[in-house]
């Protein structure tokens, strides 16, 4: 009999343990070092790789160290993010930042911290927050940007960048940056 008493307290102080440690701030939050206070995600996945098709050939993926999907937002928050899709022209875009938010119904990407975009003709777009929306095809920003192109850089407050028409728009205090060309040796 005591040695059964003993069993069922152990059992009951378990129990009680969990409970407490299970509500401890509010329910479905938790915090911690890399998690802020919030809700908590439904599912966390670490080595995130999503590839989306069409036409029989790689449209667009985006892959992240770890990936959190909150199910009720039909949102995904990625860390450590890198991203590439496909012009209509066939070129490449590559994208990376330190965090992002993905919208799944409407294809939008959120980009944050060291921004860096880059294309397969040589040019580096640089910030510290972009927005890339697929259906609309377009990258913007309402930061300050740089853009890195083979022989100058130009800074702006903002941009637009409009990639099924290939076009940049760059607004706020547009400065460009021309280094002067190489001297030639005259011998």
């Amino acid at each position: 009999m005591q040695r059964r008493t003993f069993r069922l307290g152990r059992v009951l102080v378990l129990a009680a343990a969990a409970l407490f440690l299970g509500s401890c701030g509010s329910a479905g939050e938790r915090a911690g070092p890399e998690r802020p206070a919030g809700p908590a995600a439904d599912v966390t996945i670490r080595g995130f790789h999503y590839v989306q098709r069409e036409a029989g050939g790689v449209a667009w993926e985006i892959r992240a160290d770890r990936a959190e999907r909150y199910l009720d937002r039909g949102r995904i928050r990625l860390h450590g993010v890198r991203a590439r899709f496909r012009t209509p022209s066939g070129e490449w875009v590559r994208v990376s930042a330190e965090a992002a938010d993905y919208g799944e119904s409407e294809e939008r990407l959120e980009l944050r911290g060291h921004v860096r975009v880059r294309t397969d003709t040589g040019y580096l777009l640089e910030g510290e927050r972009l927005v890339w929306e697929r259906p609309a095809s377009l990258i913007r920003s309402r930061e300050p940007v740089r853009l890195v192109a083979p022989l100058y850089a130009v800074t702006g407050a903002d941009l637009r960048y409009r990639i099924d028409l290939r076009t940049l728009e760059l607004g706020g205090g547009v400065r460009t940056v021309i280094p002067p060309a190489p001297r030639k040796d005259r011998t």
